[in-house]
């Protein structure tokens, strides 16, 4: 079964990055197939609700992909994200 939305290598930097932690997420990949439910969970400042905002579009991605039935997200037209 093929990927409903996929999350390849994504990571992002967050305002305020150090040298010793210069990215929020790094290398993530997440795979969510249609009908599954999928759960983000974590401490607090971890990510999940970056994650979210990436999905969205809220957020800039610095490097990776986001893939909805395996097309690039910013590919898409508005018409095509409502089915």
């Amino acid at each position: 079964m093929s990927m409903l939305l996929e999350l390849r290598d994504i990571s992002v930097a967050y305002d305020g990055a150090s040298q010793v932690r210069p990215f929020l997420l790094e290398h993530l990949d997440l795979g969510v197939q249609k009908g599954d439910f999928t759960i983000i969970r974590g401490a607090s400042g971890f990510g999940k609700s970056t994650i979210l905002r990436l999905i969205c579009s809220i957020q800039p991605i610095h490097s990776g992909q986001i893939l909805l039935r395996g097309e690039p997200l910013g590919s898409l037209r508005p018409s095509a994200l409502k089915t």
